[in-house]
């Protein structure tokens, strides 16, 4: 098995795989720099459990998230405290510690991590993949029988392979970084614009993530401006601005937050898995569930049943309906806020919205962006 992409959602299949006897390459480069911050539900602890992580997990001190405060549907916010969730406190990720901690348990397991990059991939007879890989110490070759797409955004393989990536939206966010944390405020905060929304916690490193949504039409062309544009609707927030003070000495960084999925998701020996699959707008706080959940299913499915039209069919059904499931609530939590009717990002977002104002139909061929780089939020807006 070779799996392109060492993220949460390849290194998962990868530890999934040799757990059950697999001989595994997972390939993938190191990253390196600061990590956009990630906050996780209470839930985390189910897909983390299946894995076999959650001590592990515990064990390397992630800053807990004790809830949520929302300013949405309404200019006074409400707490959505995590003190009565079954699940105990979110957790506000050291992304980098999370990545690590979970390629480390598939090298444990058995899975030869190579850091380097597919720079093509050709399926030959009988049934194998050759993946020419250019690593650190040279370029070199890997032969496997079944190939997992674990590439994020770009579907880099996927797209290779004749499958689509589909954008639902232009979702995208504007990030800064505070150098030290800003305030005592351990819980997420998320409030709502009208061009837009907020989302800011305060992350392992002593540092501040403080990041904006909107759509990319909706920012400044020139990418100069990014930042001006950044401290301009910081300055009208409330309270996010008055928890996090005068944040304008930041530069804002851009990335696409998009919501969009791979048609299809699989193919003859090879499956995509994570943002591959299927990338899901920050709000949803689901974004490294989905990774989890998504391996954990690739896993099942190659080791199960990959050989049964049946189930490879079963498996493509699935993927589709949770993307048009997640597209449901998604509608749901944008549908509860109505304070700017008019406002072309929230006319985008309406129930049946179509036309100029509406989210257009699916976009063959849409870009993806840089792998992980979006922040999720709280897990719901109840």
């Amino acid at each position: 098995m070779a799996i392109v992409g060492a993220g949460p959602a390849g290194a998962a299949t990868a530890l999934g795989l040799a757990r059950k006897g697999f001989s595994v390459a997972l390939i993938g480069r190191r990253r390196s720099g600061w990590h956009v911050g990630e906050t996780v539900p209470p839930a985390i602890v189910k897909p983390l459990s299946a894995l076999g992580l959650w001590e592990a997990f515990v064990a390397a001190r992630h800053s807990e998230a004790p809830g949520t405060v929302v300013a949405w549907g309404s200019s006074r916010p409400f707490e959505n405290d995590f003190i009565v969730n079954a699940y105990g406190p979110g957790w506000h990720l050291d992304r980098a510690a999370f990545d690590a901690m979970i390629v480390a348990a598939a090298q444990d397991a058995g899975a030869r991590v190579q850091d380097g990059l597919v720079q093509h991939c050709f399926h030959g007879e009988p049934d194998v993949w050759r993946l020419h890989v250019q690593g650190a110490d040279g370029p070199s070759i890997i032969e496997a029988r079944w190939v997992v797409d674990a590439s994020g955004r770009s579907s880099w393989l996927a797209r290779r392979l004749g499958a689509t990536r589909v954008a639902t939206d232009r979702l995208q966010s504007l990030v800064k970084w505070l150098p030290s944390a800003a305030s005592t405020e351990k819980r997420t905060l998320i409030e709502a614009c009208e061009t837009g929304w907020w989302y800011s916690a305060n992350i392992p490193g002593c540092r501040t993530v403080i990041a904006y949504f909107t759509d990319i039409d909706l920012l400044p062309r020139d990418r100069s401006q990014r930042t001006a544009e950044w401290n301009a609707r910081f300055s009208l927030t409330s309270p996010m601005s008055g928890v996090h003070g005068n944040a304008a000495d930041e530069r804002a960084h851009c990335f696409t937050a998009a919501s969009e999925h791979v048609v299809p998701c699989a193919g003859r020996r090879w499956i995509a898995v994570g943002d591959a699959e299927a990338s899901i707008d920050p709000l949803s706080g689901q974004g490294i569930m989905n990774a989890l959940t998504s391996a954990l299913d690739g896993t099942a499915f190659i080791a199960d049943g990959f050989e049964n039209e049946a189930t490879y069919e079963s498996f493509l059904r699935n993927s589709q309906t949770r993307y048009a499931g997640y597209l449901q609530l998604r509608g749901a939590y944008y549908g509860r806020e109505t304070r700017w009717p008019d406002a072309l990002f929230w006319r985008r977002r309406r129930p049946g919205a179509s036309g100029a104002d509406g989210i257009r139909a699916p976009i063959a061929g849409a870009r993806g962006g840089r792998a992980g780089a979006v922040v999720p939020g709280p897990r719901s807006l109840r």
